[in-house]
């Protein structure tokens, strides 16, 4: 794995209409993380391919899952 010396991405608050939710049945996650995880685990998913380049938050979310991770050169 390679490691990064710069971070790219982070954490974007959603700011949301004063007319309320617009989606009020959905599953609300705090993160793309997080989100990544559930759907993972929710579909049984035990193998995971991303590019070599992903940030190792991915990868942990992929890991905690339960599933591993393979990455390949692009």
């Amino acid at each position: 794995m390679i490691k990064q010396t710069k971070e790219i991405g982070g954490y974007f608050g959603l700011d949301l209409t004063k007319s309320g939710d617009a989606f009020p049945t959905s599953i609300k996650f705090q993160s793309g993380r997080a989100a990544l995880r559930a759907a993972l685990e929710y579909a049984g998913i035990k193998r995971v391919m991303v590019p070599s380049y992903i940030c190792d938050s991915v990868i942990l979310a992929v890991i905690d899952a339960g599933a591993v991770v393979d990455t390949y050169v692009v």
